[in-house]
């Protein structure tokens, strides 16, 4: 039963939501890839790290003082990134980060997922609808 209630229940809902963010960053990252942007200066202010990597987060500032932004992290950050000192980066308008050096590590991150998560949404519409033409014919489903 516990395989069951994962196929069904948590694996389309996991997956629905990591296809819903790689969707919702495909824009902004796009832009980054060409370079379709605003550039400006990012100003690091506190680096936050987890098990694999570390994130700057700090303040970017246009480099026409049109845009300014608090509170965002610089994906693709260069080597030897320190408090306090500005780094050249561009703001394509995501949500919550811009842009430093290499955005392209990142999209293909996001396309992996993108990806995974549609194959695993297929996968499960199609064992749904083995699941519905069984019961109705009385036959079940074979285990392949």
């Amino acid at each position: 039963m516990t395989n069951r209630l994962v196929w069904y229940l948590v694996a389309p809902v996991l997956a629905a939501v990591f296809l819903f963010f790689a969707i919702l960053d495909a824009g902004p990252t796009w832009r980054a890839l060409q370079h379709d942007g605003v550039d400006g200066w990012f100003t690091p202010q506190s680096e936050s790290c987890g098990r694999a990597s570390c994130r700057w987060d700090g303040t970017f500032l246009s480099d026409d003082h049109t845009v300014t932004r608090t509170g965002v992290w610089l994906d693709g950050a260069p080597a030897g990134v320190r408090q306090g000192v500005e780094v050249r980066a561009f703001d394509t308008g995501d949500r919550n980060r811009v842009f430093g050096g290499g955005p392209a590590a990142n999209a293909a991150f996001q396309f992996l997922f993108a990806v995974g998560s549609t194959i695993v949404l297929i996968a499960w519409l199609i064992s749904i609808g083995r699941l519905l033409i069984s019961s109705r014919s009385g036959v079940p489903p074979s285990r392949q």
